[in-house]
């Protein structure tokens, strides 16, 4: 009779088929990308569980380095065990830390038989019993994100279920990783389109305000400026009658204010009709020196009155008849001669005006400049006069009334 030994052939049959298994394990880890992260641990800890021959385990993730606080998942055969509730998500228990350092300030790879009757450690007020017990950290960049822990299999550890354990729990990692780096950026994702959608609706929102806005605007000036014209009409024709010097100063102050208030009402109307895009240039055949001249003149009597001098520079025969919209071109040397008038006490304002280029499709550029010796405006809000409602200094709104939107 003849007898062999066939020890090695079985434990290199084993390793092989353990292989295989740890290899189609991983290769099904790879394939749950819109799995839910739960999901993947959950799978990774119950292939560890079958690779070594154990009966439970757990996965920790530490926030920072090797500390106590982070991500526990337990396998689900913990659960026939201790309830639920008692199971710690956040917190590795300080006998589970103690059992995987060994004593030692820095995790390491350990397993550990103990005697097989006595246990290792009690947990859960001796609901759970650890006989035996092998684990590994995983290291990623010079810190450990993962300790992987085993225990309780029916037959003593070997070294090559600490192998199995290791070589898995390492390459489950990198899986790991990619699914959570894929998870953050869907959620990313998810989270820019809902700020889209938001930023969509906050828009419309604000348009759609715009727009009722603008349609009040356009309502109420309307509205305002039917009675204020009446009013002016009727001061117009006390002003035509003999009237007491005083009783004559009173109407023209009334005029004036009156002559204000519907200017201010044209430009809300003005400016309701540029934001709805709806402002209409209504372009004839013009001469610009008289124009030009007559929306001067209307300055002279003020100025006067303040002490002030208009100069105009302009040469008429260089300025040839035009195509352009005549009120619009008298609204803006109203709003910029007026402008100044209304902030110079002392000395004059000079309004220049000269022909610049003519382009080849026939349009002509004319350059109208205002100097005067008022107060100026600061170079740094140069820039931003010319926004609705914007005033160089609202100090001084008391001193120079206004709204800002005739720039």
């Amino acid at each position: 009779t003849q007898f062999r030994d066939l020890t090695d052939r079985i434990l290199a049959e084993r390793r092989a088929k353990l292989n295989e298994m740890r290899l189609e394990a991983l290769y099904r880890l790879s394939q749950l990308d819109s799995a839910e992260e739960g999901q993947v641990l959950d799978f990774v800890m119950e292939s560890l569980i079958r690779l070594t021959g154990s009966d439970s385990g757990f996965l920790f993730f530490p926030h920072e380095g090797c500390g106590s606080i982070g991500r526990l998942v337990w396998s689900k055969s913990i659960h026939a065990l201790v309830e639920s509730s008692r199971l710690p998500r956040k917190q590795l228990p300080r006998e589970l830390l103690e059992l995987v350092s060994n004593g030692k300030p820095v995790v390491h790879r350990l397993m550990t038989n103990g005697s097989g009757v006595y246990p290792l450690l009690r947990a859960f007020g001796g609901a759970l019993k650890v006989i035996r017990f092998i684990s590994a950290p995983v290291l990623d960049r010079g810190g450990i994100v993962c300790i992987a822990g085993v225990f309780n299999k029916e037959s003593r550890y070997e070294e090559a279920d600490l192998q199995q354990l290791e070589a898995f729990v390492n390459s489950a990692w990198h899986i790991i990783r990619r699914h959570q780096f894929v998870n953050a950026l869907q959620k990313a994702k998810e989270a820019a389109e809902l700020a889209n959608r938001k930023l969509q609706q906050a828009i419309k929102i604000a348009e759609d305000a715009s727009r009722v806005k603008n349609a009040f605007l356009a309502n109420v000036s309307h509205e305002l400026r039917t009675p204020l014209n009446g009013v002016l009409g009727m001061l117009q024709l006390l002003d035509d009658m003999p009237l007491p010097w005083e009783q004559r100063k009173y109407v023209e102050t009334a005029r004036a204010s009156g002559q204000a208030l519907l200017r201010i009402i044209s430009d809300l109307l003005d400016l309701s009709s540029i934001e709805a895009d709806k402002f209409i240039l209504l372009p004839e055949r013009i001469s610009l020196g008289p124009i030009i001249r007559s929306s001067i003149d209307i300055f002279r009597h003020e100025a006067s009155q303040k002490g002030l001098e208009i100069a105009l520079e302009m040469d008429d025969d260089g300025l040839p008849e035009v195509y352009g919209d005549e009120a619009r071109l008298q609204q803006i040397i109203f709003n910029i001669v007026g402008n100044a008038l209304k902030f110079t006490e002392q000395g004059k304002i000079i309004i220049s005006c000269s022909p610049m280029t003519s382009s080849k499709d026939g349009e002509i550029l004319v350059s109208f400049s205002v100097q005067d010796s008022g107060i100026g405006i600061p170079a740094q809000m140069q820039d931003k006069i010319f926004e609705a409602f914007t005033q160089v200094d609202t100090a001084s709104i008391k001193k120079y009334p206004g709204t800002g939107l005739g720039m």
